[in-house]
């Protein structure tokens, strides 16, 4: 849609002065009182909706739009294009993701904004925990997972720690954690360790 013709209530002008030498781009719109914006407040809304500016303006008298109906009108109309399915190269771009990530292991949800990107896992054999016989009967050992997962709208990610065990439902078994929060545990886990072993505060 092309831009509406220059007037005295349209933007670009030329900055010429209206009757009474009053700036045009803060010239009050007749209408509703109760929603009476100036020019300067619909290019406002156009740049912050990230709509076309002509859409709130008139096409063929080029003065803005002022009544509320008609505002929404004219925003459903530059809106109103289809919704398309996304592919998952672009519900997550590898030109986004974090050098970390393991891009074999991305995560898709139907759920876009529960997407995400994983690091490759880390594992420990748990020999307290309930393993799984396998078809030849040899017992798969039950493990701690851990790797790094992050939401493509998080700024950064978070670690998970999952006990995977013959009988326990994943989802229930998996602590998430912060950044923060799992360097305060791991130096936590350290210094239990420490004083497990009897290091002493001795320094040598």
């Amino acid at each position: 849609m092309p831009y509406p013709p220059a007037t005295k209530n349209a933007p670009g002008a030329g900055g010429a002065a209206t009757e009474g030498n009053e700036n045009p781009t803060n010239q009050q719109i007749e209408g509703d009182s109760l929603s009476n914006p100036t020019v300067a407040d619909l290019i406002a809304e156009a740049r912050r909706h990230n709509l076309p500016l002509a859409a709130l303006f008139d096409a063929e008298s080029g003065a803005p739009i002022s009544t509320p109906s008609a505002r929404w009108q004219a925003r459903t109309t530059a809106h109103n294009e289809p919704i398309v399915p996304l592919a998952e190269a672009e519900l997550m771009p590898a030109s986004e993701a974090p050098q970390w990530a393991d891009l074999d292991s991305t995560s898709y949800s139907h759920t876009p904004e529960m997407c995400g990107w994983r690091s490759r896992t880390y594992s420990v054999a748990l020999a307290s925990a309930r393993g799984q016989w396998t078809d030849d009967d040899k017992l798969f050992p039950a493990r701690a997972d851990m790797y790094l997962y992050q939401q493509r709208h998080r700024s950064e990610p978070r670690i998970r720690i999952v006990r995977m065990e013959d009988g326990v439902d994943p989802d229930v078994a998996t602590v998430r954690l912060s950044l923060d929060e799992a360097a305060e545990l791991a130096h936590g886990i350290l210094l239990a360790i420490d004083v497990a072993r009897g290091i002493t505060d001795e320094v040598a």
